[in-house]
C-alpha cells in the first residue's frame, strides 16, 4: 500500500464526518428536484449461498435495506417506479428516489417487497427471464459455484481441458476472456450432463435463490414493476448485435406474458454496452437503466437513466447515508 493511498484513504474517510446526523437535512436538500435512483441486488443474511459472494454484486442484509429505506421515508422522499419517471414533475422543493433491483432473485420477492410495501414503496425489479421456472444456473452462478470448491473446479478443468479447445483459465474472468458466452453455456450444460451428481446441491440452491412466475406475478398485481435484465444475464460485449437483440426480444416477450402487461424497462447486465445499444433498446423499451452514480434530472434521457449502485456493507453509518444521500463513496 502506497503513502499516496494511505493519504487518499483517509481523506476519503474525514469525508464522512460530514455526514453527521446533525447535517442530514441538509444533504437530503440537495437532492430536491431530483431523482435519485438505488440499485441493489440480492437481499439475503451476509453469508448465505456464499459461492455467489465472490462473484456476485454485493448482498445487503434485510436489516441493512430496512434502514435505507426507512432513512429514504424519514427524510421525506418520494417514491417512483422507472416508468413512472416519464410523468414526474420534478418540482424544486421535493425530493425523489426509485428503488431498483438487478437480476431478481427470489429473496427480493420474499424479503424486499414486504418491507416495501410495509413503508408504501413502490419497486421496480429488472427480472433475468431465464431464472424463472428453471432449476438450470445461469452461466456465471454456474462458475462461480464450480470456482468456489477445489474438488469441482479439478474436475471440471480436467474435462474442460479434454474436451474444449480454448485453454482453461484461472478465474472466472480469465475463463471469459478466451470463449464465447453461447460456447461457454454449451459447454455447461454437456459437463452437467456427464457430471450431475456434483451438481445436485447446485439445483437445490437454485430453487432458493432463483423466483417462481407467481411471485412475480404477484409483485406486479401489487402495483411494483417488471422490467428487463435480459434473458440469460449474458455480458454484452460478448454478444453479437443479432443476438443482443435476440436476448432483449426474448425476454420483454417472457415477461410480458407472465405479467399480462407491456413491459417497458430494461437495464444492461453488468452495465455493459456499446456504441448503438440505446438505439437499439429504444426500439423495444420506453425506458433503460445504466449505472453511473449520478441522480435524475428533469431534462434525463429516459433511454440512458443513471442509477446509484448499492456498494456492500458500509464500515460506519456515516459512510451509509453518504452513499443515500450523494450516491458516492
Amino acid at each position: 500500500m502506497t503513502h499516496k493511498f494511505k493519504v487518499n484513504r483517509l481523506i476519503n474517510r474525514a469525508k464522512d464526518l460530514a455526514f453527521v446526523p446533525i447535517f442530514t437535512r441538509f444533504w437530503a436538500a440537495r437532492n430536491n428536484g431530483l431523482v435519485r435512483v438505488y440499485l441493489y441486488h440480492r437481499v439475503d443474511p451476509i453469508g448465505e449461498h456464499s459461492f455467489m459472494d465472490d462473484g456476485g454484486s454485493p448482498t445487503i442484509s434485510p436489516d441493512e435495506l430496512l434502514a435505507d429505506l426507512e432513512f429514504l421515508r424519514e427524510n421525506e422522499f418520494e417514491f417512483l417506479t422507472i416508468n413512472q419517471l416519464r410523468t414526474c414533475k420534478f418540482e424544486a422543493d421535493k425530493r425523489y428516489a426509485c428503488i431498483t433491483f438487478d437480476d431478481g432473485f427470489a429473496s427480493v420477492y420474499d424479503t424486499a417487497l414486504p418491507m416495501a410495501e410495509e413503508l408504501g414503496i413502490p419497486v421496480t425489479v429488472f427480472q433475468c427471464s431465464a431464472m424463472l421456472r428453471g432449476q438450470s444456473p445461469l452461466w456465471e452462478h454456474h462458475l462461480y459455484w464450480l470456482f468456489a470448491d477445489r474438488a469441482r473446479l479439478k474436475t471440471f478443468e480436467q474435462w474442460w481441458t479434454a474436451n474444449i479447445q480454448h485453454p482453461f483459465g484461472a478465474s472466472v474472468d480469465v475463463l471469459l476472456k478466451e470463449i464465447g458466452l453461447i460456447e461457454l453455456q454449451t459447454a455447461l450444460g454437456e459437463f452437467t450432463e456427464l457430471h450431475p451428481e456434483i451438481h445436485v446441491d447446485l439445483v437445490v440452491a437454485c430453487r432458493e435463490l432463483y423466483p417462481s412466475v407467481e411471485q412475480l406475478q404477484a409483485a406486479h398485481k401489487s402495483k411494483h414493476e417488471i422490467g428487463s435484465h435480459g434473458h440469460h444475464h449474458y455480458q454484452r460485449d460478448k454478444l453479437s448485435a443479432t443476438e443482443f437483440r435476440h436476448e432483449l426480444v426474448e425476454s420483454k416477450d417472457l415477461l410480458t406474458k407472465y405479467v399480462g402487461e407491456t413491459v417497458t424497462s430494461f437495464s444492461y447486465p453488468f452495465n455493459r454496452y456499446l456504441s448503438g445499444d440505446e438505439a437499439v433498446c429504444a426500439q423495444l423499451y420506453s425506458q433503460t437503466a445504466t449505472v453511473d452514480g449520478k441522480s435524475v434530472t428533469s431534462d434525463a434521457a429516459m433511454s440512458s437513466i443513471p442509477r446509484c449502485t448499492h456498494p456492500g456493507s458500509a464500515k460506519n453509518g456515516l459512510r451509509q447515508r453518504r452513499w443515500l444521500l450523494t450516491g458516492r463513496i
